[in-house]
């Protein structure tokens, strides 16, 4: 009850005025892969950049905090179309559902299936919208899902923010075991970690991952080995440590500044 009455407070706070954006939902995708999209723009003049944005595992809530990051990058960049996804098998607090399995929220459904239709649904918004660019954004288990999506289509986009992301995924879920002891954590899983698919990397893309400095869920080390694994690649993958920050930092306004120099790298 508190985290609905949380998500209706910032939905309240972030409520469109004059000027700001629209905003309409679409469903993408034939029946059984059908998944929710809420589009945020201003006018389209110029060049256009597509941000389609991912939320994380959320085990304990009905995730619609995408929809509140979505809204703010289409208000502070109106060159930008910001589509929120609703991944599979979740529910929002709309009451909405996305086909496909949700799983047990454990790190354990960033699987080929949840990728292609995630990689399906950007596509066809890249069919739709026409945009010049095309930036995915992705929180937590979000953003291991776009670098599986960039690994498994690297025509897919042009950039990535990759924001308290789990990119290690074994050692993500053996850390997990120690905060959070469940015998889920040791079932078998057929999760792709980015870290294992870095060969699969389009190295002209631009990268940036951002993390907070004490968070607890996936901590900095998981984002610095990848990063790591990037360069090594030849990409030019770029960190940022928020001092003091912990796990829920997509809402922050250091992440919408570090979209903001991917836009200004991309135009």
């Amino acid at each position: 009850m508190l985290e609905i009455t949380r998500i209706i407070f910032l939905l309240t706070i972030f409520a469109p005025a004059a000027g700001a954006p629209s905003v309409r939902t679409e469903w993408i995708g034939i029946p059984g892969q059908r998944t929710k999209a809420k589009i945020f723009e201003q006018s389209r003049t110029g060049k256009q950049i597509l941000a389609v944005i991912l939320h994380g595992d959320a085990p304990f809530t009905k995730p619609s905090y995408q929809y509140l990051f979505a809204q703010k990058l289409a208000e502070a960049f109106p060159q930008v179309v910001a589509v929120a996804l609703l991944r599979p098998g979740y529910m929002d607090i709309e009451g909405d559902t996305s086909d496909g399995n949700r799983g047990n929220a454990t790190a354990d459904n960033y699987t080929p299936e949840v990728i292609q239709q995630l990689d399906s649904a950007a596509t066809r918004l890249k069919e739709e919208l026409h945009p010049s660019f095309v930036v995915l954004v992705g929180h937590s288990g979000g953003a291991a899902i776009a670098a599986d999506m960039m690994a498994r289509d690297p025509k897919l986009a042009d950039a990535a923010l990759l924001v308290s992301c789990p990119c290690d995924v074994p050692a993500f879920r053996d850390h997990m075991k120690t905060i959070a002891p469940t015998p889920l954590w040791n079932e078998p899983v057929r999760s792709i970690s980015p870290l294992s698919a870095v060969d699969y990397m389009p190295r002209n893309i631009a990268i940036r991952l951002i993390v907070g400095e004490r968070d607890n869920v996936a901590p900095p080390v998981l984002a610095e080995r990848y990063a790591r694994a990037l360069q090594k690649h030849g990409i030019g993958a770029q960190l940022s440590v928020l001092a003091g920050r912990g796990h829920e930092i997509l809402l922050d306004k250091d992440v919408v500044e570090e979209f903001g120099k991917l836009v200004r790298h991309l135009s």
